[in-house]
């Protein structure tokens, strides 16, 4: 009788892998029987925040560090971008501003293109103390402002000069002084026509009872008869005045602009040589802003009510969304100043 063929799986075509080794015939580690394991605390929601906090609080100490350091080397570090402008000093001072602006009087500061106005300097925080001869008060920086004589034939070069003295008014700065990264900004004053009307009339109150007998104002072509209408009773010469931005300058024959600081007296002016309330402010006064539409005159025409020009309107839009501007942006760094 035959065999009966045997039925063969895949497994039996290939070699046999070994066995592992059994588990009871290895050899493993003896753990001592008096081993300590230390309890290893599992992190919590407090624990973390407590962390975080403390590794904020470690930063902060770090950056007030970093601060102070930076404040100690004056003379090579540019303070952060991020310090908010009325923050540092009082860059937006009106009354300094104001004592700056008064020491450029004719005698040393004169024959200067608008480039190096007063106002222009003084906002960079600038004051003339000798003939051409600018200092910052903060950082202790003098800068000479001596312009050549304008002359035709050079005109390249001059205007070279007026470029150069421009970029200094930034640059003769301190490396930490504040006014390299910012100038002071004339505050928004009220544009409604009570209150223009009010500060005319308290101009001319101030020089109702000072203007002498034989004293005579030319009244500026631009001034009509609408405009004089709420000033009905009162003297026209003194009223012409007061439109042009004169009050009372501190004693009995003075007046004085308060834009310009411009100071003449009384006694100057007579039927011979008459009073030009225009003229006798410094070309640079702000009162001339607009030269197609003097702020003076855009005063006087809101005061009667006559519609100003769109023009007019557009740069008081302008200055207000500027302003707003950088106030918003003021505020968005000092938010992340404290965040």
């Amino acid at each position: 009788m035959s065999d009966l063929p045997v039925d063969l799986d895949d497994s039996t075509l290939v070699p046999s892998e070994p066995h592992p080794p059994n588990p009871a015939e290895t050899e493993r580690p003896i753990i001592p029987n008096d081993l300590e394991i230390p309890d290893v605390p599992i992190p919590t929601s407090h624990s973390i925040r407590s962390s975080t906090e403390t590794l904020k609080r470690r930063a902060a100490e770090v950056m007030e560090n970093v601060d102070r350091l930076l404040k100690e080397e004056d003379d090579e570090v540019v303070p952060p971008e991020k310090i908010a402008r009325r923050e540092v000093g009082d860059v937006d001072s009106t009354e300094k501003y104001n004592q700056r602006l008064k020491t450029y009087t004719i005698s040393v500061w004169q024959c200067k293109p608008k480039e190096l106005s007063p106002r222009k300097c003084a906002a960079r925080g600038w004051l003339v103390t000798d003939r051409d001869i600018l200092h910052c008060a903060d950082c202790k920086a003098y800068l000479s402002a001596q312009v050549p004589v304008f002359n035709g034939n050079a005109l390249e070069g001059y205007e070279a000069r007026i470029q150069k003295l421009s970029s200094q008014l930034i640059d003769e700065h301190a490396k930490s002084c504040i006014w390299r990264s910012t100038s002071y900004r004339e505050p928004l004053e009220s544009l409604t026509p009570d209150a223009v009307f009010k500060k005319i009339l308290a101009r001319y109150e101030s020089l109702e009872n000072m203007v002498p007998n034989n004293f005579h104002c030319i009244k500026p072509k631009e001034i009509t008869s609408a405009h004089l209408k709420k000033f009905d009773g009162k003297q026209a010469e003194t009223v012409f005045m007061a439109i042009c931005g004169w009050e009372y300058g501190g004693s009995r024959d003075k007046i004085t602009c308060t834009k310009c600081h411009r100071v003449t007296s009384l006694f100057l002016f007579n039927e011979n040589k008459p009073f030009e309330p225009l003229v006798q402010h410094f070309k640079w006064c702000s009162i001339f802003d607009v030269k197609t539409y003097p702020k003076w005159r855009e005063d006087i025409e809101r005061v009667a009510s006559i519609k100003a020009s769109p023009q007019s309107h557009v740069r008081s839009v302008m200055h207000i969304k500027m302003r707003m501007k950088e106030a918003f942006s003021h505020a968005d760094r000092s938010t992340l100043k404290f965040t």
